[in-house]
């Protein structure tokens, strides 16, 4: 749990879900951070009412299996960071068939894209993530799309496999290009 994972806005966003979708329960998995030495979590205990508090779930540090069954329960996977550079929980959440709404920021637009394996929407911005969720919530037959192509893509482009043949391939293409531009020199040995 940090500020820069969106947490903050997720909180003001899943007060908006409920006000539409009463029934939706929000469960938050991972461990707490602090922040100025004080506690994430508690910090978000203490700015929640109560009806939101009795449908939020704090789960702390799990297994992975564990974190597994969370995914392939869950109706929506929610990732609201402010930032973000390839963060695992997308590959998680497409692995374990659990739709994705997540924030427009650093490399989750490489990952994912809008409307083909997520939802994505502003960074920060509590009600295009509320809209996001409830649009997801709401339509079982966009869930359904997304995580099908979500799979695909993880399997065909995004897999450990895959991106070792990209890096690879890059890897080449620089050492080729550095060949080509940096003369050699041999001093005689």
């Amino acid at each position: 749990m940090q500020r820069k994972k969106g947490i903050f806005i997720l909180l003001q966003a899943f007060a908006e879900v409920l006000d539409i979708i009463p029934q939706t329960k929000l469960i938050i998995v991972g461990p707490d951070t602090l922040e100025n030495g004080i506690s994430v979590k508690a910090k978000l205990l203490e700015r929640l009412p109560p009806a939101i508090y009795s449908a939020i779930k704090f789960v702390g540090p799990i297994s992975q299996k564990r974190l597994f069954t969370y995914y392939r329960k869950a109706t929506v996977t929610v990732v609201p960071s402010l930032w973000e550079n390839y963060p695992n929980v997308l590959l998680e959440a497409a692995e374990n068939n659990s739709p994705i709404i997540a924030s427009r920021s650093g490399g989750i637009p490489e990952m994912v894209r809008h409307n083909r394996e997520a939802i994505l929407v502003t960074p920060g911005n509590s009600v295009s993530l509320s809209k996001g969720i409830i649009h997801l919530l709401t339509h079982s037959q966009i869930r359904i799309k997304l995580v099908r192509a979500a799979r695909t893509r993880l399997q065909n482009e995004l897999s450990p496999p895959e991106i070792g043949k990209k890096t690879l391939i890059y890897y080449r293409n620089v050492c080729k290009e550095n060949k080509e531009a940096i003369p050699v020199q041999n001093n005689g040995r």
